[in-house]
């Protein structure tokens, strides 16, 4: 393949030079979001449960939280396990929210959505003993928490382990969200003994979303199997439903200087059952920003995801233009972005990302022959990783673009 590479180079008078190592750069890390975080250090998550920074009552992280679609009843929740023994008294509480763009609608029969709060004590073999509970939100809010404790409950005999759990009841597979934020749990007049109580932190390399190294701000989601292209998981991206326009995204920060050249690839999609709709506006984009986090306003986009029955229900390959670090720059950030206006519904899906040089093809920082191979594989098979020059079509212009880009590096 190379070989029919260098001929064709020839005859079109490219120079073709021994490039090896060019112009190191950061890595763009978990790419393919096969990497997954909880969404909460120290906290175990069970059904649709994402960290968010919205709805919050302390720090800049809540807990979202809604019903997990399989099963009637279903239940989604979060939940953390402390030692306990018999005759104790404890209380639990936690400040949930249910706006009304996203709304419970508890009918009172076994059908809807509610949010509640559950002490349970276990023996040693984590058998549940019994439960207490607090009041139920099955009613919207608004914009405002609501607080719900549970009243004080004594452990049984048998009991090791005290749960608490924050909790979303789902029947007939009705909607409704709840953000939940600073809980606690204590014995009566004791002080709260929840580690990371108000959700602020994550495992090393998680900060604040489902997937390792991605920050997620607005509404997305990491749900395993959904609308993949490759691997087992695709970064979800939705309307923020909080303004107008609202701004949701995943971004990622890599660490670069001043005068280095970026771009941006990937991979997107939408679905007929979730159909992105006109009124939304996602694409990638870049940014630069100093060592104190201010965006230099330097940046550079790709074209946006069409949306109705635009959209072609494939994954499309989406990549911005070229663009060079100013002056200042301490990182390179790679923003899947989504502006909603008007409240548009409908999400995309992302998958197989690469950012850094435009002709670090192969995402690993470098620019080497490694590279060189990877770009003529896939010129040689047409497919559109090829289109170089971003017109849409892959063509000779698009082995004269990679080589010069080959050439100077980064």
């Amino acid at each position: 393949m190379r070989s029919s590479f260098l001929s064709l180079a020839a005859a079109c008078g490219i120079a073709i030079l021994g490039v090896t190592g060019q112009n190191a750069q950061g890595q763009l890390l978990n790419g393919g979001f096969e990497e997954t975080c909880g969404p909460a250090a120290d906290w175990v998550a069970f059904g649709n449960v994402s960290s968010i920074n919205f709805y919050v009552t302390e720090g800049v992280r809540a807990i979202k939280m809604y019903g997990p679609f399989n099963a009637n009843p279903g239940y989604s929740g979060i939940y953390q396990d402390h030692a306990a023994a018999e005759g104790q008294v404890w209380e639990a509480s936690a400040y949930a929210t249910n706006p009304n763009w996203d709304p419970f609608t508890w009918n009172g029969v076994d059908s809807g959505s509610r949010a509640f709060v559950e002490i349970s004590f276990r023996d040693a073999s984590d058998n549940i003993i019994s439960t207490a509970i607090s009041p139920y939100l099955d009613t919207p809010s608004g914009d405002f928490p609501v607080y719900l404790a549970v009243p004080p409950a004594v452990a049984p005999a048998g009991t090791a382990t005290v749960r608490l759990a924050l909790l979303v009841e789902q029947w007939d597979y009705q909607g409704g969200a709840v953000w939940y934020d600073s809980a606690e749990l204590k014995q009566s007049g004791g002080s709260n003994i929840l580690t990371n109580e108000s959700f602020e932190f994550q495992t090393q390399g998680c900060v604040g979303s489902g997937y390792a190294h991605w920050v997620n701000f607005g509404n997305g989601q990491a749900n395993p199997g959904e609308n993949v292209r490759t691997g087992n998981w695709a970064a979800k991206l939705f309307g923020g439903y909080n303004g107008d326009p609202a701004y949701s995204g995943w971004f990622q920060d890599v660490a670069t200087e001043p005068g280095t050249k970026w771009r941006a690839r990937g991979w997107a999609t939408s679905v007929a059952g979730d159909l992105i709709q006109p009124g939304n506006d996602v694409f990638l984009k870049i940014e630069f920003r100093d060592e104190f986090g201010g965006n230099l306003g330097v940046e550079a986009i790709s074209g946006f995801v069409p949306t109705g029955a635009n959209n072609s229900l494939a994954y499309e390959y989406y990549q911005t233009t070229d663009v060079v670090a100013p002056e200042y720059t301490a990182f390179a950030r790679l923003v899947i972005i989504q502006v909603q206006n008007g409240y548009a519904g409908g999400a995309t899906w992302w998958d197989d990302l690469t950012f850094g040089c435009p002709a670090d093809v192969d995402g690993t920082g470098f620019v080497d022959t490694d590279d060189f191979d990877n770009f003529v594989q896939k010129f040689e098979a047409g497919v559109i990783e090829a289109d170089f020059d971003g017109t849409g079509f892959v063509d000779t212009d698009d082995y004269d673009a990679f080589v010069r880009a080959y050439e100077e590096g980064c």
